[in-house]
């Protein structure tokens, strides 16, 4: 199958392979016993156990995408406090994802592990901006909320 631009631009990020080696070791340690390897490969299953795993925290993610979009065009505060629910399901969600995605990276090598880096690294990312823009979100509706409350005070 070819490779997707995405693809091509994970696989030839170099400069992440002394950083994979690293982690790749630690992964072997800690899931060193065949039984926990096996959990976390799917072998009970049949068949790998990341692929599936990732529905869980993308759809909880997109639901909380839509009701927060509905929340600001409605003003529903309820719609709001469920996209805050659909939030943190999808952040639970995503340890196991990514536990079962790191047992994946344990034995990859080359190209295949680069793309799982840069995957894995673009996933932190992403996780630390979500929670980096929501906590500026909630610092900044505090603030309004408290120039409302003591109208004439400076900022």
């Amino acid at each position: 199958m070819p490779l997707t631009f995405a693809s091509r631009f994970a696989a030839s990020q170099q400069w992440v392979d002394p950083l994979a080696r690293r982690l790749q070791q630690v992964i072997r340690r800690a899931v060193s016993a065949p039984p926990v390897h096996n959990f976390l490969d799917g072998v009970w299953l049949g068949a790998p156990l990341h692929p599936p795993l990732t529905d869980v925290p993308l759809g909880a993610w997109t639901t909380a995408l839509l009701l927060d979009t509905g929340s600001a065009l409605s003003g529903d505060k309820d719609l709001g406090a469920a996209a805050d629910r659909a939030l943190a399901v999808g952040t639970i969600a995503a340890v196991p994802t990514a536990l079962t995605g790191l047992n994946d990276l344990r034995d990859l090598t080359g190209q295949s592990r680069r793309i799982a880096m840069v995957h894995a690294l673009a996933n932190v990312l992403g996780l630390v901006a979500q929670y980096g823009l929501s906590g500026l979100s909630a610092h900044g509706k505090a603030r309004a909320r408290a120039r409302t409350e003591r109208p004439g005070l400076p900022d």
